[in-house]
């Protein structure tokens, strides 16, 4: 979850972790910038998948939400709302 400070107008996300997992319990994904990986390019940022963790960029939610639809659901989405009656 985000952690968010505004000041005069400006909004800053300081920490954040995002946590994909199935439903037994283990991870999926997870996106975060924890200072504990300092090795990896674009420190803090970070993505954890199974037992590797790699460089990311900062992430936000619909981000998140996008590519667990994308992985969920790798069909083309235009395509199926194309062709779907209401």
């Amino acid at each position: 979850m985000p952690v968010v400070s505004i000041f005069d107008e400006t909004v800053e996300i300081s920490k954040y972790n995002f946590h994909w997992q199935d439903a037994t319990g283990n991870l999926i994904r997870r996106w975060d910038n924890a200072p504990h990986h300092p090795e990896l390019d674009n420190y803090p940022h970070h993505v954890h998948a199974k037992d590797t963790v790699s460089a990311s960029s900062e992430i936000g939610i619909r981000t998140v939400l996008s590519v667990v639809k994308s992985i969920l659901n790798p069909r083309n989405q235009h395509t199926r709302i194309a062709n779907s009656t209401n």
